[in-house]
């Protein structure tokens, strides 16, 4: 644990989402935050094409939806969250 994981557990306000620690030689992590991003592939695409570092990185897209989120903008969140799979397995 980090010098800040005790405060930060007792401070925070949703539960924990990501489970998995990352791989030992990850060093960098770039967090996507996706609200009503149907092409978000394109970017996924544009991070693949990148120089490759000398150690491991993680990309976390976080989808959400404000409340009161139209029905379309919440399944452009669905649609985006299947297009994401479909890219990771592709």
């Amino acid at each position: 644990m980090g010098f800040a994981s005790a405060w930060l557990k007792e401070r925070t306000l949703f539960p924990q989402l990501i489970n998995e620690a990352p791989s030992g030689d990850t060093g960098i992590i770039t967090i996507v935050p996706s609200y009503n991003e149907t092409g978000i592939t394109c970017m996924l695409d544009s991070l693949s094409r990148c120089l490759r570092s000398s150690c491991g990185t993680e990309v976390i897209i976080v989808v959400n939806a404000p409340p009161g989120a139209d029905e379309e903008s919440r399944l452009n969140n669905k649609l985006t969250i299947n297009n994401i799979e479909k890219w990771k397995n592709d």
